[in-house]
Order: structure tokens, then C-alpha cells, then sequence
């Protein structure tokens, strides 16, 4: 544990929780900084054996927003932007990261959970961005990041600030599952993509990410790098042999 960031591994599969339930897991820059640092800075390979992150938070909560009294006046009057570097870092993981949320989700940890390929949602989890509400412009990169993932609905979500449930979450696309336990979900969903082949993992991670900037020279270079990989040839070879394929990242 540090800077109430605890960060445990299960083999591939490192979790990350947010540990702050005295005051409902709020985002410091600390706790920022540490989830930064946690993440992967490799894709999955025999030298980084991580193939998966899990983001969730502590005491059924996954968090209840930036805490706002972690800026001093200065670090206000300049705008200061807390959550994008951590975001960020999460949209950038070279491997796959699962946001498991439950309780509560506000402000700039929604941010975070738009920031992740994948999120899975307990039932009656409330989510809401209500900076309007305090007084404050969400800033730019998080505009941007909640325009993408929300669609039509973050005028909605933004201009009111108001709660709402996970299934509205998963009808504007934020979510992808509303799950009875999210944390089993999301294990579940990081063991699976753990079996699956690194090398093909990150390369369409990172072609699904170079969609969004029209690169399809990325996207041809993944497939290439993919095609030649050991994986592809253990893939095809425990298909023919009806078995398990066993990838190591080559």
C-alpha cells in the first residue's frame, strides 16, 4: 500500500484499488501519481509478465471524485488539470485496463473509467460528472475523452451534472457490462484476456487506438509483427492439435 493506491498482483493480472474509504477513495494527486507509476510501461513479454490491470476501489466504493481540497489557490487559479495525466497513462497502457466500479463513481473518476478499454458496472452503482454543480469547467482533454465515450449523452451528463444509474451508463456506452459482483467480472474478464496471446492482445489494443487517429500503417504493422510472432505459429499449432495453446509472448 501506498499513498492509498494498493497494488497486488495474481500471476498476469495486477489489481490496482483506490484506498481511501474514509473519504470514499477521492482522488489525490498522490494517489494519481502512484496509479501512474503502477501501470505497465511494456506490452505483456516474457521480461513483463503483466498482461492485464484491474482498477477498482476499496470497501464497496470505487470513488468519489478528485478531492478538490488536495489543490492549493495557487494550483487553482492555474487550472491546474489533476485527473488527465492519470488518464491518459491509462488510454496509453500498452496492455488491456478494466475499470471494476461499484457504490459510488463521480467526477474525475468517471473520467478514469472512460479512459479504460473496458468497464464492468455492479448493479445500482451511480455515476455522475457534477462539476457545473461546484462551480467548475471540466477542462479540455476530459471534454474530449467524455465526448468520445458518452456520445450524445454528455450534454446531458455534463451541462446537469446529475446522477445517473449504471444501465444508463452501459446505453451511452460508458459501460460495457452491469454485473451483480463487478469485481468477479472484471477477474473473469482479465483471466480470459490473460490466456489470449500477448503479442495479438497488444497489437489490437493498439490498433483499435490507432482507428480513432486514422493510422493504418500502425494498424498493418500490428498484424505483421502478429503474423510472425511464435504465438501465431503455438495458436495455430494447438488448434490442429485440439489443445490449449500456451503463449509466450514471442
Amino acid at each position: 500500500m501506498t499513498d492509498h493506491l494498493s497494488v497486488v498482483d495474481h500471476g498476469a493480472v495486477r489489481v490496482l484499488t483506490l484506498a481511501q474509504p474514509a473519504r470514499r477513495n477521492a482522488l489525490t494527486p498522490a494517489m494519481l501519481s502512484a496509479l501512474r507509476a503502477a501501470l505497465p510501461t511494456a506490452p505483456a513479454s516474457p521480461d513483463q509478465p503483466l498482461r492485464v490491470v484491474i482498477v477498482e476501489g476499496a470497501d464497496g466504493v470505487f470513488s468519489a471524485g478528485f478531492d478538490l481540497e488536495a489543490l492549493d489557490e495557487v494550483e487553482r487559479a492555474r487550472g491546474v488539470d489533476p485527473i488527465t495525466p492519470a488518464a491518459d497513462a491509462i488510454a496509453a497502457c500498452p496492455v488491456p485496463v478494466i475499470a471494476a466500479v461499484d457504490g459510488h463513481c463521480h467526477g474525475g473518476a468517471v473520467e478514469l473509467c472512460a479512459a479504460c478499454p473496458i468497464v464492468v458496472a455492479a448493479r445500482g452503482t451511480r455515476f455522475s460528472v457534477p462539476a457545473v454543480r461546484l462551480g467548475l469547467v471540466y477542462p479540455a482533454a476530459g471534454l474530449r475523452r467524455f465526448r468520445r465515450r458518452l456520445g450524445a449523452a454528455a450534454e446531458r451528463v455534463l451541462l446537469t451534472g446529475h446522477a445517473f444509474s449504471a444501465d444508463d451508463a452501459r446505453a451511452w456506452g460508458l459501460v460495457h457490462d452491469v454485473v451483480d459482483d463487478a469485481r468477479a467480472a472484471a477477474r473473469l474478464l482479465a483471466d480470459t484476456i490473460a490466456a489470449a496471446a500477448p503479442i495479438a492482445v497488444a497489437g489490437t489494443l493498439a490498433a483499435l487506438r490507432a482507428i480513432d487517429d486514422g493510422d493504418d500503417d500502425a494498424i498493418a504493422a500490428a498484424r505483421v509483427r502478429a503474423l510472425a510472432s511464435d504465438d501465431f505459429r503455438e495458436g495455430l499449432l494447438a488448434w490442429k492439435q485440439k489443445r490449449p495453446p500456451v503463449f509466450g509472448g514471442r
